[in-house]
């Protein structure tokens, strides 16, 4: 990871654990600019060398509707995690903490 930058890692499981595999993350920073990562075959995803600020956090599956909107703060040097679980069809949840406290 690049000096100064942070990074956001995750998991993606339906409500009784099972992993979602080829669900995509897109985070949007709050210039309006996105990138997005497909999950692996375990429903886990990194982004790394993301520039520190506030990004909004959104899930896609299957070609469905975005889901699942958070904002997660990223800061220098300090891995950020969500977890990603859809709780029944069309809902999901998302939780998540960084390594250091949020200003």
């Amino acid at each position: 990871m690049a000096t100064g930058r942070g990074s956001l890692s995750g998991r993606i499981t339906q409500a009784n654990g099972t992993a979602v595999p080829d669900a995509t993350i897109i985070i949007t920073d709050t210039a309006g600019n996105s990138q997005r990562m497909v999950t692996g075959a375990d429903g886990g995803f990194t982004l790394v060398n993301l520039p520190p600020g506030t990004y909004r956090v959104e899930v896609e599956t299957g070609g469905a509707r975005r889901m699942g909107r958070q904002t997660v703060t990223i800061t220098e040097n300090a891995p950020a995690q969500i977890e990603v679980a859809f709780d029944e069809p069309g809902t999901v949840a998302i939780t998540g903490s960084t390594s250091i406290p949020l200003p």
